[in-house]
């Protein structure tokens, strides 16, 4: 049985999602350290102004926090530049009509957010909006060298621009603004979500 282990994602890059439907047991890191600068707590989407990193600031008070105890820092109102962000990015792509719905009520709420939760609700959302089938486990014990898991906890980069090369299989679909950028691979699941609806799971498996 082929098991990997994926840390949280803050919705994920295309790569996480055809590495967790390639495996026959996906499990979520929850007893891990956080670890600053990855996709634990940012995306990347194209927008009108090109790439675009939304970040969530999140705030600690210990120096190696878990990754399950880190809250979001509301003094930024991060919800409402991230979703208006969404908005131009993709408010004119084919499916945002359809599935905005699902999303947008994540960024409606004042409350301040637990990272952890706050992104495995929204890797539920997407799963069930494209009927993916995902089950997702969630460790009770941090391994720093698993033996029956494959490890991709740190498997995607996210500095930069995202890399092709995390990819399973590269395949190019429409995206938004295609005559002022050219084709962006691996970037937030929201892209391929947006623009190719039901068809995505074909880029993904």
């Amino acid at each position: 049985m082929k098991s990997v282990l994926l840390s949280t994602a803050y919705l994920p890059p295309i790569a996480w999602f055809q590495q967790a439907l390639d495996a026959e047991e996906v499990w979520i890191e929850k007893e891990e350290n956080y670890l600053k600068q990855s996709y634990r707590n940012r995306c990347k989407i194209l927008g009108a102004q090109g790439l675009q990193d939304l970040s969530i600031p999140v705030q600690h008070l210990q120096s190696k926090p878990k990754i399950t105890e880190l809250s979001s820092d509301e003094s930024q109102a991060w919800k409402r530049i991230h979703w208006q962000a969404i908005q131009s990015a993709y408010g004119k792509s084919p499916f945002f009509i359809h599935y905005a719905h699902r999303i947008e009520p994540y960024y409606l709420t004042k409350q301040v957010i637990n990272l952890y939760n706050f992104n495995f609700g929204l890797i539920q959302e997407v799963s069930q909006a494209l009927k993916l089938g995902l089950t997702l486990k969630e460790t009770t014990d941090f391994e720093k060298a698993p033996e029956d898991k494959i490890d991709l906890r740190n498997h995607f980069l996210a500095k930069g621009n995202p890399r092709e090369d995390e990819l399973i299989v590269s395949k190019k679909y429409y995206q938004s603004f295609p005559e002022k950028y050219a084709f962006m691979p691996n970037l937030s699941i929201l892209d391929l979500l947006f623009h190719q609806g039901p068809a995505a799971i074909s880029f993904l498996k």
